[in-house]
């Protein structure tokens, strides 16, 4: 049900929606912000997306024995990705060098080549560098090693354009 406020006969006025959704029906339609003042080269929200996707994961060097569950989501509002990984290692094996995940939801824009986000080693507290080239997460601790042994999981964020 769409309520009116306002005098609908003189202006369309301001719309409040009781029960349901606001269904933009047309693909690049969106909410204009052009009335508002800015330089941009858009002013229109067209997009906005969240959902889970499954992180793959590997080991720079070496081979990680056993993966434990690997669970991700996501939110992309406009040409931004936000995305967040928990990453549980149950037996390392031989990895080493960095940690690899590949499988992004979105493929980050080609303008730039890196990408920085964060992590934390969630069995020590460390913190996790995080960095995006080529559709590929590279995660190490904050001092360039190698960022977790087994039995040891990963918390990460990375936020990258499309």
């Amino acid at each position: 049900m769409l309520k009116t406020v306002g005098n609908p006969s003189t202006r369309f006025g301001d719309q409040t929606i009781v029960n349901g959704n606001l269904v933009i029906g047309t693909s690049g339609k969106g909410i204009d912000f052009s009335a508002t003042p800015g330089t941009g080269t858009s002013e229109l929200l067209d997009d906005y997306e969240e959902g889970t996707w499954t992180p793959s994961v590997s080991s720079l060097s070496g081979t990680i024995t056993t993966v434990g569950s690997v669970t991700g989501t996501y939110t992309k509002v406009g040409n931004l990705v936000t995305l967040q990984a928990f990453i549980p290692i149950a037996d390392n094996g031989t990895g080493a060098g960095a940690l690899v995940v590949t499988s992004l939801p979105f493929a980050p824009s080609a303008t730039a080549s890196i990408y920085s986000g964060q992590g934390l080693n969630n069995t020590n507290a460390k913190a996790l560098t995080v960095y995006c080239q080529s559709s590929i997460l590279y995660v190490r601790l904050y001092d360039a090693t190698y960022p977790l042994t087994s039995g040891e999981v990963a918390v990460i964020t990375i936020c990258y354009p499309t």
